[in-house]
């Protein structure tokens, strides 16, 4: 898709398609007065809050999809007549439509009111219905179906999300006050700056996917984006027909039981911004193959369906694993490895970054102590012997066991008369 600007992105964008003239700028008008209401309560103008793209036919319709995220898409049922003079009906094209771009809610415009019309496009995955009046006394009707679509996209969205199970937390510091993080956060920098496949190397729970939120953060500021999704994905344990759901979405039909209407992947939700395989090691030789043709052909396949959908999204990936030995072994694919280590970096280990561990320490302490519901100690409270116990010659483990150790600190320690913790009687 082309790369929206900051305003544009927090912007309400509207496709029209109509092979009227006088109709689309009768819909724009009409739409226009009902959020005028809306960039009111902004205290904005309605130019400020929304765009319109407008489309006189099918072929124009679906260059506007590819090409720009649209929220709501009024439709005509009646598109005139193609070259053999037979009737083009909008309804035939909204499973079309919904598979370049599944959030999108369509709201059909018609002048009739055939109920079966109405069936089909309900059954073809239109959101809902308009006639095509001039009439004011259903502004509140027309208000009521605009309200109800946009409330639609939003919840289709945090529904898919939360369906595929993206982890909301991770590691909540990313701590660059060591020479080695921030020799690290530099390459970080010029990884943000490509749209290239990234990987990122090293142990569990060493910090990955914070390094991979860190490249997401850097970009957006770099592209100066308001907001850019951040998708995660480990799915590599995952049964294959599943995996593939998950990340290219399915259509209707696609197998046994599949939904009726087009269902989004993760591909979808991270089409313009980042998507994040943790532990890419574990992914199916199949799955690295057909990975390997999204990151070099932009474009992908629905389980199920037979029209490609584009995507720019940019792959980040991760592991513990050492990749050239399992290319060795024949357990890995080395033209996928040359793909996605364009830029490859291993993230530094906790003995070459122990002035990160008292910062990072004192945010997991703020985080134990407000769950235990107990007034918030610093790394300043640390009795000598605690602090040389966290910097100790040879860290074993990783972040995570940092962690982890603070949070058996902050439960099993007595408290003082204050409700704080006494780190004083640590051992």
């Amino acid at each position: 898709m082309v790369q929206e600007s900051k305003t544009e992105q927090e912007m309400l964008h509207i496709g029209v398609l109509d092979d009227q003239p006088m109709w689309r700028t009768t819909t724009v008008t009409l739409c226009s007065d009902i959020l005028t209401g809306f960039a009111a309560e902004k205290g904005k103008s309605i130019n400020e809050i929304a765009k319109f793209h407008l489309a006189a036919n099918v072929d124009e319709a679906t260059d506007l999809l590819n090409n720009q995220r649209i929220h709501l898409l009024f439709l005509d049922k009646d598109l005139g007549v193609d070259s053999e003079k037979n009737k083009i009906s909008g309804i035939n094209f909204i499973q079309q439509f919904k598979s370049i771009q599944p959030f999108c809610q369509v709201i059909m415009l018609t002048a009739d009111n055939s109920l079966r019309d109405m069936a089909q496009a309900f059954r073809n995955g239109a959101s809902d219905y308009l006639f095509k009046s001039n009439d004011s006394e259903q502004r509140e009707y027309r208000t009521e179906v605009i309200k109800k679509a946009l409330s639609t996209y939003v919840d289709e969205i945090n529904r898919t999300k939360s369906l595929l199970g993206v982890p909301g937390k991770m590691y909540s510091n990313y701590v660059c006050r060591s020479v080695a993080m921030q020799r690290f956060d530099k390459r970080l920098t010029a990884m943000s700056e490509s749209s290239r496949s990234a990987l990122i190397i090293g142990p569990t729970g060493s910090g990955k996917g914070e390094a991979a939120r860190r490249v997401n953060e850097l970009t957006r500021i770099f592209l100066g984006q308001e907001k850019r999704s951040f998708i995660q994905i480990n799915i590599g344990g995952a049964e294959k027909s599943l995996a593939e759901s998950i990340l290219f979405g399915t259509e209707p039909g696609a197998y046994t039981d599949a939904a009726k209407q087009t269902k989004a992947g993760l591909l979808d939700l991270a089409r313009d911004g980042d998507l994040f395989f943790d532990e890419i090691g574990d992914l199916s030789l199949d799955l690295q193959l057909k990975l390997l043709k999204v990151i070099e052909e932009k474009e992908y396949y629905r389980v199920g369906g037979n029209k490609p959908v584009k995507t720019n999204a940019r792959f980040i990936f991760a592991t513990n694993r050492d990749l050239q030995a399992m290319i060795a072994a024949k357990q890995f694919r080395e033209d996928f490895y040359m793909r996605i280590s364009v830029f490859e970096e291993a993230l530094p280990s906790l003995n070459d970054r122990k002035d990160d561990v008292p910062q990072m320490i004192e945010g997991f302490l703020q985080s134990a102590c407000t769950e235990a519901k107990k007034k918030i100690v610093s790394v300043e409270d640390f009795p000598a012997d605690l602090m040389k116990y966290f910097l100790r010659e040879d860290i074993t483990g990783s972040i995570r066991g940092i962690e982890n150790d603070v949070q058996r600190l902050i439960a099993h320690s007595k408290y003082d008369e204050n409700g704080r913790p006494d780190l004083l009687q640590w051992k």
